[in-house]
């Protein structure tokens, strides 16, 4: 059965039952929840001290009390408490006053189950809340004018109470049958959640995430890259234009920040919706993961749409194989299909845009060829449109153009790109006031590269403009314009700032050395490392070397809020490792060496942790990780940041060490398999990536395998396969997967 029609149904059923317990205004026989009470009603006369289910209902409003939400409900609580000695003088031990409390008791009993429920459903009852205040205010009134004792004498009035009473009973049946209601709400939403996280998103990919800001990522400055952002937003908003907008441009142009501009406005202009954003980048591993683009895309829209939320249920549901296959498959399965349903095309604004930005970052280029080509094949006809972003590299732009009819190819003006840079400049230098001919000339040097104008602000303005900046701008200013070519030009531009880093005399050899490490690492690590953990991974003595370090290389280097280091664009790490672009200068990037480097480090973290054993100090091996209640503040006090990297990705460096120095790994290898693999196992499925453990080991034996291994070796890898396979594909994974881990598991893997 479809997963919005079973949810539906399943819905109507309890609201249905709720209905024959709360449906009549009348008060609930003796046979719902009264069992226990006297029909004559005197018996079950209680004192004030023994409204049990009221005091209970109080106690947990009371711990609730820090929650957002509770407040309406807590007030009409803690009114109907201030009534209860009203109540008891007017009943007298009268029968109609006894059998109404005992239904109240019963409701108070009701709510207290639903206030324990998350705040979302408290939430939405202050409407009820409200008429049963006013009941409340009016018994009160008569209380203040010490009428109720007089009214209860008379037969009349003694009714008028009773009614009050009842009144606030049957709102309390409303509340307890309206929170009911959304608790099945809450219910199936968080079922709906369960179907979506399978989609496995990559959520630092949408364009203003947490790790986003890390990256430095930012609009374009204000005035700025005017002409283009008005020309992208009226393809998007108006109907007939394509479903394909392709913006090309060479590293530098300021792609990214025209993207992220782009969704900010779709997001302030209402009417025209940001359906979902995926903004690839290298530093991000998940962000770098072709595969991860539309199953994110699909996430993202399932969040913004309720009606595709339903539908992508139900394929998750009926083809789970879907979320396997390439991103072609993707695509049909989780965003055409699910836009043919005709409630969700008409829950859909029209002008819904995706933006995909930087797509030549990734890493796999057939792939990547291969999301283009299902883009350009099943787009057209879509209720959304598609912008994306990248280098004009020739897969990309061959698959672009020989499609034309169903894009917008913008290629970058120089001339406005020209005036956009000098308002950059001019905003970004303001504090030294250059001159306009200065200005035009750094502005010239940038052609339509934005990242060179933002280099160069960052460089002259380091420290808050408080290391010399006009030498530094002097610096850059004096470059011989010796090539027409802008990669020329930004790699000018970075060997100047480097050469001021490294180059200079008064360094020490092994702060230079400190610096091109750091360096090196930083374009080389397979994922954003902090400077703490450079510091660790790379065995320094201390932070500050690494901080020392780094000061010198702000300008090309960007260090996040939470002490991510990660290069400040694409182009730089492009230029060090190119070395026909960075030549034969003291800081090239040898990356086959440095990723050497790297892995031997990342072996040795493992080796040296210690324990080898329960790293977590947990306290049973037979516990499930959901019943170690402090799990995650174990996780984070026994791994660290350079623990956790080292065996993420020492199987990736290893890949890359592919010169003749890396046959002295290979011993390394074997002693990491011998006498560390185990640990690696536990810390990976501590951190839950213990099913990446057997494609690790895979690669780790073709590697060996091309550096001449012996038998012995393979073996040994093949034996550590074999055990993580099955610790995969075993139902007992966790803090159980410990208890396996005896001395025979060891003397076998051995």
């Amino acid at each position: 059965m479809p997963f919005r029609k079973k949810a539906r149904e399943w819905k109507s059923r309890i609201k249905a039952e709720i209905e024959s317990i709360f449906g009549s205004d009348e008060a609930p026989t003796a046979g719902h929840g009264q069992s226990a009470r006297s029909e004559s009603g005197t018996s079950s006369w209680v004192k004030p001290d023994d409204w049990a289910n009221l005091k209970a209902l109080l106690e947990t409003i009371d711990q609730g009390a820090t929650m957002s939400g509770l407040g309406p409900v807590k007030t009409v609580i803690e009114g109907i408490v201030d009534c209860v000695g009203i109540f008891e003088d007017a009943a007298q031990g009268r029968q109609a006053y006894v059998k109404l409390k005992l239904e109240l008791e019963d409701l108070f009993q009701e709510l207290q189950k639903y206030l324990k429920l998350s705040p979302t459903v408290v939430a939405n009852v202050s409407d009820v809340c409200g008429l049963i205040q006013k009941e409340i205010d009016y018994v009160k009134t008569q209380q203040s004018k010490k009428t109720v004792r007089r009214l209860v004498e008379a037969e009349q009035d003694e009714e008028n109470v009773l009614e009050c009473y009842r009144r606030i009973r049957k709102h309390l049946q409303g509340l307890s049958r309206k929170m009911v209601i959304l608790t099945l709400d809450v219910v199936e939403r968080q079922e709906m959640d369960r179907q979506l996280d399978k989609l496995m998103p990559a959520l630092s990919a949408h364009y203003k995430s947490g790790k986003s800001l890390g990256l430095g990522r930012r609009p374009c400055t204000e005035g700025t890259r005017t002409k283009v952002l008005d020309e992208m937003y009226e393809w998007a908003v108006t109907p007939n234009t394509g479903n394909i907008y392709w913006m090309n441009g060479m590293a530098g142009t300021g792609k990214t920040t025209i993207a992220y501009s782009l969704c900010e406005r779709l997001v302030i202009k209402s009417k025209h919706e940001l359906g979902a954003s995926f903004f690839c980048s290298r530093s991000l591993p998940e962000c770098r993961d072709v595969g991860k683009i539309i199953p994110s895309v699909a996430y993202q829209l399932a969040q913004r749409f309720p009606q595709l939320r339903y539908v992508l249920c139900e394929r998750i549901q009926s083809s789970p194989d879907a979320l396997e296959g390439g991103p072609s498959s993707q695509l049909e399965s989780l965003i055409v299909s699910a836009l043919e349903d005709r409630n969700v095309r008409a829950e859909l604004p029209e002008g819904t845009v995706i933006v995909i930005d930087a797509l030549d970052e990734c890493e796999d280029a057939t792939s990547t060829r291969q999301i283009i080509d299902a883009l350009l094949a099943r787009s057209e006809g879509l209720p959304i449109k598609f912008v994306v972003s990248s280098r004009p590299e020739a897969a990309i732009r061959d698959r672009m153009e020989k499609n034309d009819r169903r894009l917008v190819l913008h290629e970058l003006d120089k001339k406005e790109v020209q005036m956009d840079i000098q308002a950059y400049l001019r905003e970004g230098l303001a504090p030294i006031k250059p001159s306009d001919a200065e200005i035009e000339k750094l502005a010239e040097r940038a052609g339509v590269l934005f990242i060179y104008a933002a280099t160069v602000v960052r460089y002259v303005g380091y420290d808050d403009f408080g290391r010399n900046p006009r030498g530094r701008l002097k610096s850059v200013l004096e470059i011989e314009k010796q090539s027409k070519t802008q990669a020329k030009e930004i790699d000018e531009l970075y060997a100047t700032i480097l050469e001021a880093a490294i180059g200079d005399d008064k360094l020490k050899e092994s702060e230079c050395e400190d610096m091109k490490l750091i360096l090196n690492t930083v374009v080389c690590a397979r994922s954003p490392l902090t400077v703490d953990g450079l510091k660790g991974l790379l065995q320094l003595d201390s932070v500050e070397r690494v901080t020392a370090a780094l000061c010198p290389l702000w300008s090309v280097l960007h260090v996040g809020p939470k002490m991510t280091v990660t290069t400040l664009h694409a182009s730089f790490p492009d230029y060090l490792i190119d070395h026909s672009r960075s030549g034969n200068t003291k800081w090239r990037c040898d990356a086959v060496a440095h990723h050497q480097l790297l892995a031997q480090h990342c072996f040795e973290c493992i080796r040296d942790t210690s324990p080898q054993f329960n790293i977590c100090q947990l306290p049973s091996s037979y516990l499930y990780d959901a019943k170690v209640a402090d799990l995650d503040a174990r996780i984070e006090a026994s791994i660290s940041v350079q623990l956790c990297y080292a065996c993420l990705y020492w199987s990736a460096h290893l890949q890359a060490s592919e010169s003749d120095t890396a046959l002295a790994l290979l011993a390394t290898l074997d002693q990491f398999l011998t006498n560390n693999l185990l640990l690696w196992l536990e810390i990976m499925n501590l951190m839950k990536h213990i099913f990446a453990t057997p494609g690790g080991l895979i690669a780790a034996k073709q590697w060996a395998t091309r550096h001449g291994s012996t038998q012995e070796l393979i073996t040994l890898i093949q034996d550590g396969w074999r055990f993580a396979q099955t610790i995969v594909t075993s139902p007992i994974l966790q803090t159980q997967f410990a208890s396996t881990m005896d001395t025979k598991s060891r003397e076998c893997l051995e």
